[in-house]
């Protein structure tokens, strides 16, 4: 009586569970759904985003990118760098069904997040102990702000994530069912990584290396099956493999079934690596990296710490030399926030959930060892090799699904061991949640505020503004830097006069005038060269100002300084603002 008792009691709680799951599915694809409609409203667009919409629609309307090249396996865009292919196929084929939107171009990547979600919770069912630490692994990943916020914008980058953990459920299932289709489908899935971010390169074929080396010393793998995985990701990649070796010189450039292969000559990613200063320079960037880690996971959003604490640490760090390494690290000046996987309750969880698993390591799913195992060593080899910056966060996204799956177990153990009965601890742990949320959308709000200046709306905006002055006569302030102020400004331009019947492409010769950053002077990268080139003039500190309309960054003009100048009134649009002259105000 006692242990069909005890089976119908364990039956009641998984099934509650498994609702519990299904729930916090929904709840995260609504709050997807809620937060794409809301971003899209607000007219915003990101900087890069802004690039891959323009690609897009050169790609659906002409069949060529901007720099008219046709069907590019790999894209140059800003001269010092090139964004990856998937994210623009696949916004060009949503242009060529529905036509050109917003939302239209934004809607991949929302349905790639909803599938994402689903895999994710997918492959916990697949590994974790029982339905709680499923529901938790859920419920973190569901709420998590950088899922759902980039699930509102394009970004070639936001895609890894999603085909990672759609590549990582297939072969969970093909490495628990012995299914030769589901290896298929897994490599397929990760080779369309590579396709779709360039951190993809490395983690990977890492990832694959430990997850099939240590299955096949478990005997959980066999050697045909990983001769066939080989095969199908090695084909699948070839395209994307080949563009490597044409631009390390290996071969010449090529053209196939359409698809081209042109050799970037200003595409440098040396900086995103850790080789620089010799081997004690390595050695101190692996020890920063180990720092700056354990702090932006540990401690994933710094937003409220910064805001408590920044000043009073700043001013420290101006009195003591020795605080200067502390206050750059836990104080950056750039929002971080967009690109964090979680909060600060959220890194409590995984720093707790990792030492759960080194204390009950062997009371745990012997998948969910390997499978945690394997992530966690390639996040490590990855952490050594590639510079950890707090605007660069996005490139660990694809490790974001382990830490919901750690902080999940710690968030089931903290729940078992509450000796309360079970209304009290469903409360805590919807209150926990209901936190979680609160979190995520004030993390959204300091998203918005501190890195609007690479936010296309308040450029967009200022622009059309200045455009409706008396004779349209729209100067810019000189916002040339080495790396491409002026280049956002000229495709923020591009993006808004953009339409089917103008021609927009090639692009390359204007982006030319600013150099590049192995070439750079000040002679051939200034502000009025792209200014002319877009029918606008260029302002110079000193010069007086008679012009129709002005557009200065906040950087160069704030409101305090404008209501100084006789004759004009000030209009803020966050990071990009106006001068008009007064008498031009009514025709706006």
């Amino acid at each position: 009586m006692k242990k069909r008792h005890k089976y119908g009691q364990n039956l009641r709680q998984n099934t509650n569970a498994v609702t519990l799951t299904a729930i916090a599915i929904s709840a995260g694809i609504m709050l997807r759904i809620a937060f794409f409609m809301f971003y899209s409203k607000s007219g915003d667009i990101y900087c890069d985003e802004a690039m891959t919409v323009l690609n897009a629609r050169a790609i659906a309307n002409n069949g060529t990118d901007i720099m008219g090249n046709a069907y590019p396996i790999y894209f140059a865009t800003w001269l010092y760098g090139g964004q990856s292919g998937f994210a623009t196929y696949i916004m060009a084929a949503f242009i060529k069904i529905f036509g050109f939107g917003l939302e239209i171009t934004r809607l991949p990547i929302l349905i790639f997040s909803v599938l994402g979600l689903c895999a994710f919770a997918g492959c916990a069912k697949l590994i974790m102990q029982n339905e709680r630490q499923v529901f938790f692994a859920t419920a973190l990943a569901a709420l998590s702000p950088h899922f759902i916020y980039q699930s509102a914008w394009t970004l070639d980058c936001a895609f890894f994530p999603q085909l990672f953990i759609i590549g990582l459920y297939f072969l969970l299932k093909a490495y628990k069912n012995r299914s030769k289709l589901c290896y298929a489908a897994a490599m397929i899935f990760f080779a369309l990584c590579l396709y779709s971010y360039i951190a993809a390169f490395l983690i990977v074929p890492v990832f694959l290396v430990i997850f099939f080396i240590s299955g096949m010393a478990q005997k959980r793998i066999k050697f045909g099956e990983t001769v066939l995985s080989v095969i199908v990701i090695t084909l699948a990649a070839l395209p994307i493999i080949a563009f490597g070796f044409v631009q390390t010189g290996l071969i010449g450039e090529f053209s196939i079934f359409g698809f081209t292969a042109s050799k970037m000559q200003d595409y440098n990613r040396a900086s995103s690596f850790n080789f620089e200063g010799g081997t004690k320079g390595f050695l101190m960037n692996i020890a920063y990296n180990i720092i700056y880690e354990a702090i932006h996971f540990f401690m994933p959003d710094t937003v409220i710490y910064r805001n408590a604490f920044g000043a009073t640490l700043a001013d420290a760090a101006s009195k003591n030399g020795a605080l200067q390494i502390l206050y750059n690290i836990t104080t950056p000046n750039d929002s971080i926030s967009a690109f964090d996987f979680g909060h600060a309750l959220s890194g409590i969880l995984l720093l707790a959930g990792f030492i759960t698993i080194i204390i009950k390591r062997k009371k745990l799913n012997k998948d969910f060892r390997h499978t945690v195992f394997a992530l966690t060593a390639t996040l490590a080899i990855f952490a050594v090799f590639v510079k950890l910056r707090s605007y660069t966060l996005y490139r660990f996204s694809a490790f974001y699904w382990l830490f919901y799956l750690v902080g999940a177990v710690a968030a089931a153990g903290l729940y078992d061991s509450i000796k309360a009965n079970k209304k009290i601890k469903n409360t805590a742990a919807a209150l926990l949640l209901a936190c979680s949320v609160a979190l995520s959308f004030y993390i959204y709000n300091d998203v918005f505020t501190a890195n609007s200046n690479f936010f296309g709306n308040s450029f967009i905006a200022a622009l059309e503004t200045a455009e409706k002055a008396d004779g349209s006569t729209v100067i810019f302030n000189d916002t040339a830097d080495e790396k491409g102020s002026n280049e956002r400004e000229a495709v923020y331009i591009y993006y808004a006069k953009y339409d089917d019947k103008t021609e927009l492409t090639p692009l390359e010769d204007l982006l030319k005038t600013r150099g590049t950053i192995s070439d750079f002077n000040a002679e051939n990268a200034k502000a009025e060269q792209i200014g002319a080139k877009l029918g606008y003039e260029t302002y110079r500190d000193g010069e007086a100002l008679n012009a129709d309309s002005y557009i200065f960054t906040d950087e160069t003009l704030n409101e305090a300084t404008a209501k100084e100048i006789p004759g004009y009134e000030y209009c803020d649009f966050g990071y990009y603002n106006v001068l008009i002259k007064k008498l031009s105000l009514i025709h706006i």
